[in-house]
């Protein structure tokens, strides 16, 4: 089941629900082809219907009716045709139009040649509208007795079709044997000055004007010539012929000479120069006749005669029915006129309705446009009420699409669909323009009769954005330091401090142990001998040991008097300076802190070592 694009592409763009069936558009009709009559409406009818249960007769008017129309999209120039056969023959090749009920034309229609051949051009005025039909009739006579009851047409060269004659069939002979004649002309005597006219462009000639002069109106000094003037009138145009420029025999200018009333007794003086001379002005607009006086007494009947000229003009361009040609002749005072009003060789109706379309064309901006190649096609899919959905294809390089004709009131939406996959770009969403109005993805217009209305597509191209990657966090390098130096101070008037150990805990034992270590006297040996202390220096010697050796325990310098201005109990913050203040020497601050350390770690062994000897006297 097919799924209106209003439901599948519309909802989606902008959620409207538009219904859509019906009639199919076809793309415009060139003027090449061909197709218009409608093979089943073809009927033959008597003109007029007369003896409607009697068969043709030689001679009688014949009417051709049919009904016709063409596609949507038709454009000028388009033509339909329908041969009959040669038992019909051409009454007048004047075109008829097919009228609208308002007076417009959509075209013209010819009935022209032998056998006759009706055939139909369209105008420009098809353009525009839909279901463009009509009907039209071609008037032609019976020429041809046939028994067949009925005959073949052929439609548009190439589909035959077979058509019942009216009254049961077969054209059948006149009594007199013989078809009618041309329409009756005045018969003699004549009596008085007149003119009239015929028309003969059906045969392929022109307009026979004939001019009756009776001899009571010729000059009556016995010697001067009949000239007769002729003059082209008011109406449409047409011109007389040149006789030394005539295009055969049958068109050349002649006398006819008539002394009593029987027909038979016309003897024609056919280009005879001693009784008739012909002149016509360059413009063609006037013909003169000088018939030598002569002519009436070879008659026999001096007085009793009449003398008629014949002679043809042409119409000057496209001649159409209703189309008026008239002129004036002639003789000394006296003037006569008449005209030939054409009748058209068929007639017809036509009718449609009037539409529009629109057009689409395509435009591509972004920084990644470039990446379009020529050519690259994009889609519109259209939506109309009461016809099928269908796509349009567009190119990005400045041309439009044409859509089908539609009538006006259609409500159509468009929005694209299918965009191009092209590496390295992302689209953004479409903006569509009708006439000039922004729309979101899905434009919504109605059509508007004989105007066609634009529509633009615009599409952002992107470039794709490249992946992120996580960027791990920077590890700060710490800068190798050395040892901050630190800043000297100037204590003014004051000699740098050398820096001083933390304070000793003081030990519950005897007081000189804040200045210096008491010596210890050595134990009385047996028969009073003193042995040898080892030498410090040899390897092999072994320390008593009963007597620990106790290290000697440093000077403890004496502190440093506060500054003036200090507070009792403030501790003196030494300088900051890697240089003793009194000697000079460079000393670095871990040192003097080693060398505190070391003293506390010696001070409970002295402590021990002080215990032990005072024991050893209390034992002694």
């Amino acid at each position: 089941m097919k799924v209106p694009l209003s439901l599948s592409l519309i909802a989606a763009l902008v959620g409207g629900v538009l219904g859509v069936a019906g009639a199919v558009v076809v793309s415009p009709v060139s003027a090449a082809e061909t197709g218009g009559i409608d093979p089943a409406s073809i009927e033959i009818t008597r003109d007029p219907a007369g003896t409607a249960g009697q068969p043709l007769t030689v001679g009688d008017a014949v009417r051709v009716t049919a009904a016709w129309s063409v596609p949507d999209g038709t454009v000028a120039g388009h033509r339909f045709t329908l041969q009959l056969p040669d038992i019909f023959s051409t009454v007048t090749v004047t075109p008829f139009a097919l009228e609208t009920a308002s007076g417009e034309s959509m075209g013209d229609c010819t009935v022209t040649g032998a056998p006759p051949l009706l055939a139909c051009t369209l105008n420009s005025s098809v353009e525009g509208k839909s279901n463009v039909r009509g009907t039209l009739w071609a008037a032609v006579r019976a020429t041809k007795t046939t028994d067949s009851t009925s005959v073949d047409v052929v439609i548009d060269g190439g589909r035959t079709r077979s058509i019942p004659l009216p009254g049961g069939g077969g054209i059948v002979p006149r009594d007199t044997g013989t078809e009618p004649s041309t329409p009756p002309e005045p018969t003699p005597p004549i009596e008085r000055f007149q003119k009239w006219g015929e028309n003969y462009l059906a045969k392929g000639e022109g307009f026979w004007w004939k001019v009756a002069v009776p001899s009571a109106e010729w000059p009556d000094d016995g010697t001067s010539p009949l000239t007769i003037v002729d003059r082209i009138g008011e109406g449409s145009p047409h011109r007389f012929l040149d006789p030394a420029a005539y295009p055969g025999p049958q068109w050349a200018p002649y006398l006819e000479q008539s002394c009593d009333a029987d027909a038979d007794r016309y003897p024609r003086v056919v280009g005879d120069r001693s009784l008739a001379r012909w002149t016509v002005s360059p413009d063609g607009g006037t013909m003169t006749v000088e018939v030598d006086r002569a002519l009436a007494q070879k008659a026999g009947v001096d007085g009793a005669c009449a003398i008629r000229v014949n002679y043809i003009t042409r119409p000057s361009g496209e001649v159409r029915a209703g189309d008026t040609f008239r002129n004036s002749a002639s003789v000394g005072a006296l003037v006569t006129s008449s005209r030939i009003v054409l009748s058209g060789s068929g007639g017809g109706a036509a009718d449609g309705d009037a539409v529009g379309r629109f057009s689409v064309a395509k435009s591509v901006t972004g920084a990644a446009a470039a990446l379009v190649e020529p050519g690259t096609e994009f889609h519109a899919r259209y939506s109309a009420s009461g016809y099928d959905d269908g796509t349009l294809n567009v190119a990005d390089d400045g041309s439009e699409v044409v859509s089908p004709w539609f009538r006006a009131g259609t409500r159509v939406v468009v929005g694209e669909v299918d965009l191009p996959s092209i590496p390295g770009l992302v689209w953004g969403d479409v903006q569509i323009l009708v006439d000039g109005v922004a729309h979101g993805p899905g434009a919504e217009f109605v059509i508007a009769s004989g105007q066609s209305v634009r529509v633009v597509m615009v599409n952002t191209a992107d470039p794709v954005a490249e992946p992120e990657v996580p960027v791990e966090p920077e590890v700060p390098v710490e800068p190798e330091l050395g040892p901050e130096p630190e800043p000297e101070v100037d204590v003014p008037a004051e000699p740098e401090v050398p820096a001083a150990p933390e304070p000793e805990p003081e030990v519950p034992t005897e007081p000189e142990l804040e200045t210096e270590v008491p010596v210890v006297p050595e134990p009385e040996q047996p028969d009073g001998e003193t042995p040898e202390p080892p030498s410090p220096l040899d390897p092999h010697s072994e320390p008593d040991p009963g007597v620990p050796v106790v290290p000697a325990v440093p000077t403890v310098p004496e502190p440093t008097p506060p500054a003036p201005g200090a507070r009792d109990g403030d501790l003196i913050r030494p300088a900051a300076t890697n240089r003793l203040a009194a000697t000079g020497a460079g000393i670095a601050i871990p040192a003097t802190a080693g060398l505190a350390l070391l003293a506390l770690g010696s001070l409970p062994l002295a402590v021990e070592l002080r215990r032990r000897r005072a024991a050893a006297r209390a034992d002694g």
